[in-house]
């Protein structure tokens, strides 16, 4: 027993230890980026303000993911600058219309019974929930993504289409996941009769409320 616990603290260990070093690493190439991004700022013309914009907001997501893989990696996180982030409608969504890129036109809907409060750095949730609509959005079918808010969870509802999902799928649930772990809150998948719901359920949060209360039966 304490050799098989041995294992698993190692494999724990060296799983942190790479996610660091990852992150670390990969701060070097987002500078550089960063820096060229702003060179080819200050001489482009007025109809490259727009990819400009775009490349500046994927140059914010990155930096975004790359802290919060850090914070993941380290034993500090929970007592890394907690705030009080207020997830409602409006919220969900401008991070919607920013993450959708080219598929801003997918139709999204929103059922709104109370906003969530989650106590946790703004990037934490920020990922956590891009990661939500992304895997949504991108992986799921052509029907309107749904999402219900209530005082207890956040849930995001998406249709599985027939053909296989395209690579990477479930990695943003993946990341979720272990946000939800670190925090203390809980993630559920549920996949049943064409559809997905990906869930989020405060510390504090009855899960089977949110289930109950949504037309859903899922």
């Amino acid at each position: 027993m304490n050799s098989a616990l041995s294992r698993t603290a190692d494999v724990l260990d060296r799983e942190r230890s790479f996610t660091r070093f990852a992150s670390h690493e990969l701060r070097t190439p987002a500078a550089v980026i960063q820096a060229g991004l702003e060179r080819i700022e200050a001489h482009a013309s007025a109809d490259q303000a727009r990819p400009i914009e775009r490349a500046h907001r994927g140059l914010r997501d990155m930096h975004a993911l790359i802290d919060t893989f850090l914070q993941l990696s380290s034993d500090s996180a929970k007592q890394a600058v907690p705030s009080l982030v207020v997830v409602d409608s409006a919220w969900v969504t401008s991070l919607f219309h920013h993450v959708a890129g080219g598929h801003a036109d997918h139709a999204l809907t929103i059922d709104q019974r109370a906003p969530l409060m989650l106590a946790a750095p703004e990037t934490m949730v920020h990922v956590l929930v891009a990661n939500l609509l992304k895997n949504a959005l991108f992986h799921g079918g052509p029907e309107a993504i749904e999402v219900v808010i209530s005082a207890e969870a956040v849930a995001v509802r998406n249709a599985i289409p027939e053909e296989r999902p395209a690579p990477g799928f479930g990695l943003g649930c993946q990341i979720a996941h272990r946000i939800c772990e670190r925090f203390g809150w809980r993630f559920s998948l549920v996949m049943r009769d064409g559809w997905a719901v990906a869930r989020v359920t405060s510390a504090a949060g009855d899960q089977g409320a949110l289930i109950e209360a949504s037309s859903w039966r899922i």
